[in-house]
């Protein structure tokens, strides 16, 4: 099942909030440097089926780089031609693709930058996308707010949804887009003394938002 993305007025209100919206960083304009075994890089469709999740291991020389930048192309484009869509914290090890343009192969390739240079680069890593197939590989967010997807029944206590995050202590609230009011209402809260809009979730299959401490993966099904 294919659910529309949510856009960037939508967002912006996490800002006001308080939140970090995750997002793509503006382009790293450097030449990519040949791939290295410092850096190895996995990829494979979410289990979510809206997504491709992009995952890394990074050698000891690249365990101080100041961030990640990562590029994809489609799969029918050559080799070394892939576009930056995002770059991510330095201590992040994975990243969630929700921009997929569409179905077929993609390939990505994940480059550390340290010192203002880009310093290591993977291989490029493909796996193929369909939408709304479900993949094997659990969608993984950084610290501050981001996009997840959820499938639960509607009526499921969102503390149960917090539950699912792992690890469930990183979650420090969660968020929805209601179209009735135009606005965004909170479900849950780490703190119990906040007070929350809503306490059980009233749609199935949409885009939420988790606002999280630290880096954690969703189990979506």
């Amino acid at each position: 099942m294919t659910v529309p993305r949510l856009f960037t007025p939508f967002l912006l209100g996490l800002v006001l909030l308080g939140g970090l919206v995750s997002r793509p960083a503006g382009r790293v304009a450097a030449q990519i440097p040949d791939p290295s075994p410092v850096l190895t890089t996995f990829v494979g469709a979410s289990t979510d089926a809206q997504g491709i999740v992009v995952t890394w291991n990074v050698a000891i020389y690249a365990l101080n780089s100041d961030y990640y930048a990562i590029y994809r192309r489609s799969g029918l484009a050559p080799a070394g031609s892939g576009a930056q869509i995002a770059v991510v914290a330095g201590v992040l090890r994975g990243y969630t693709d929700y921009t997929v343009p569409g179905p077929g192969i993609w390939c990505y390739q994940v480059v550390a930058v340290a010192q203002s240079r880009l310093a290591f680069a993977s291989t490029e890593s493909c796996a193929g996308f369909l939408p709304g197939v479900p993949g094997d590989k659990s969608p993984a967010f950084g610290a501050g707010c981001s996009q997840f997807f959820q499938s639960q029944p509607s009526g499921t206590p969102m503390a149960a949804i917090a539950a699912r995050f792992d690890p469930p202590a990183a979650v420090v609230s969660l968020w929805r887009f209601d179209a009735t009011q135009q606005r965004l209402v909170a479900g849950y809260f780490t703190g119990a003394s906040v007070p929350a809009d809503f306490s059980s979730l009233p749609a199935t299959f949409e885009f939420e938002f988790a606002c999280l401490a630290a880096p954690a993966t969703y189990r979506s099904s």
